[in-house]
């Protein structure tokens, strides 16, 4: 168990701030999953977090994925978890929140567009490969949407 925790650790590390995990986020990330409650979880979203644990490169395909269609699942959560951790850390806080960058609006421009694009190859790509997955494992919680918020969703 320890030892899976700090693999997803290491590999959440890797996809949200580009560098490995320190001794110390490890730790950190290990006492967050002590108090994690986690709800009993779909079997796509078992399958969705199991993938996502594996490497950085499927993490982001598989957090995309949950943002839009599955935002209470367990790897949201994780991420979030992982995501305060790094940001109260030297030297990842600065990786996460640099405001020193000096940028033109066109450069501004320029990068929203191109971070756009990519944003959407990858959600493309996620779609294609996750949503029949999601459909094929059974109940699929697209027919559960209801006025912005799931029905299961209190």
């Amino acid at each position: 168990m320890k030892e899976s925790l700090v693999k997803e650790a290491e590999v959440f590390s890797l996809y949200l701030s580009g560098k490995k995990a320190s001794n110390y986020v490890k730790e950190k990330y290990l006492s967050y999953n002590s108090k994690l409650i986690a709800k009993s979880q779909s079997k796509f979203d078992k399958i969705l977090f199991s993938i996502a644990k594996k490497n950085w490169f499927f993490t982001k395909f598989c957090d995309l994925y949950a943002r839009f269609f599955r935002p209470q699942s367990l790897l949201r959560h994780k991420l979030a978890g992982m995501v305060s951790i790094l940001e109260c850390t030297p030297p990842y806080h600065t990786i996460l929140v640099d405001s020193k960058k000096k940028i033109s609006f066109l450069g501004f421009c320029f990068t929203m567009f191109l971070r756009g694009t990519i944003m959407g190859f990858n959600m493309f790509v996620a779609l294609l490969l996750l949503l029949p997955l999601q459909i094929i494992t059974g109940k699929s919680d697209i027919k559960d949407w209801e006025g912005g918020k799931w029905k299961n969703q209190r």
